[in-house]
């Protein structure tokens, strides 16, 4: 079973998957996936094929997600 990117053990581990990402941001595996896809998370491959995220690269695009439009340099009529 896949620990909660939120659990004791998963806070200790520097490599997370996209279960645990998917659970902690409360959205299916299918979306973390379009998020890679798309460019919005960066992920790595193991030999076996399955995806990692790391935890660094999960934060940050938490971080880039919380800032406002202008620090971004999106104009008001360019949405976001």
């Amino acid at each position: 079973m896949t620990e909660s990117a939120s659990s004791p053990r998963a806070l200790s581990r520097p490599w997370l998957t996209v279960a645990e990402v998917a659970e902690a941001e409360g959205v299916s595996p299918r979306t973390v996936l379009r998020w890679i896809e798309h460019g919005h998370l960066r992920s790595r491959r193991q030999p076996g094929g399955r995806l990692r995220i790391h935890r660094t690269w999960y934060q940050a695009m938490i971080e880039l997600r919380h800032r406002p439009q202008h620090m971004l340099g999106l104009r008001d009529d360019e949405g976001g």
